[in-house]
């Protein structure tokens, strides 16, 4: 089967109910996910150029409050991360990045988008798992495109771990219980999460 058929399938078992996990590698022809790749990472994050983006975000895992607003408590002090949002609420954000992802489109075919999130987690001398939490609090689909190969994961509610492997996408409810780790072989761990329905 191929790649596109293969998701039609996985999308036709969540229509009826069947809401496990899916993992395919070498999910985009290679010019197609270097395209993606260069867009969101670059040639390297710096000062100036085309990665301005990126935005520092001093809590991996926020907590919200009764009104769906991110609390100011950090759990986790001293990780961090840089998270760009390409499109939420109905909006484009970031159209270069927007027009990036269309081939990731193309194989999901949602019937709606909630949010497309950049995910840039720095090194750390020893794997660091961030806190378990849902992306939203109902049940939705969710696309992670890992962007680079290194030693972190995405850990689900049953305890599986995905590894993070170049141009791999991890299809899941995100809105099950879920986590991301840090990674120590690489400078930087980098994916972009696709929330959709």
């Amino acid at each position: 089967m191929s790649t596109k058929e293969i998701i039609e399938k996985w999308n036709e078992d969540w229509d009826n109910g069947i809401r496990k996990h899916l993992i395919i590698d070498d999910v985009l022809e290679r010019y197609d996910f270097t395209h993606i790749q260069k867009t969101i990472v670059g040639e390297g994050i710096g000062i100036g150029g085309q990665n301005q983006h990126w935005k520092y975000i001093d809590n991996v895992v926020g907590n919200r409050n009764d009104s769906n607003e991110y609390s100011k408590e950090v759990k986790t002090p001293d990780l961090f991360m840089m998270a760009c949002i390409i499109f939420v609420h109905s909006y484009v954000i970031l159209p270069r990045q927007w027009e990036a992802t269309g081939k990731i489109w193309e194989l999901l075919q949602p019937r709606s988008v909630i949010r497309v999130k950049c995910n840039l987690y720095p090194a750390t001398f020893k794997i660091r798992e961030h806190e378990n939490h849902t992306d939203y609090d109902f049940s939705h689909k969710a696309a992670i495109l890992y962007l680079n190969t290194c030693d972190g994961y995405t850990k689900l509610e049953d305890g599986t771990k995905v590894d993070s492997v170049e141009n791999r996408l991890l299809l899941f409810d995100a809105g099950n219980s879920h986590c991301s780790s840090t990674c120590t072989n690489k400078k930087a761990r980098f994916n972009i999460n696709f929330n959709y329905f």
